[in-house]
């Protein structure tokens, strides 16, 4: 039987972007019209990490994953503990 963590779409995650991610997200937020630099608007640290919801996150890098290419991402996704506890399902 394994464990499984109840998560939301809605819930907030932190994902560090690789530099291939944040080229991705330059291109995604910094368009004609933006109002400043993106990564300053949106938080993102020095190192890559990047706060956000986990639609968001899915709808920014999702269309650039995919098996035997460069991530957009590192593997290690931080979800925001909602206290939502777990389920276990056999």
């Amino acid at each position: 039987m394994a464990t499984y963590l109840k998560i939301n779409l809605n819930d907030r995650a932190r994902v560090k972007m690789t530099p291939l991610g944040l080229k991705i997200f330059d291109e995604y937020w910094n368009h004609p019209g933006a109002k400043g630099n993106a990564r300053e608007i949106f938080g993102v640290t020095v190192d890559g990490w990047y706060e956000t919801e986990m639609w968001s996150i899915a709808n920014i890098f999702g269309p650039h994953m995919q098996n035997g290419f460069d991530a957009p991402l590192e593997t290690m996704i931080l979800v925001r503990d909602e206290g939502r506890g777990t389920e276990e399902i056999s």
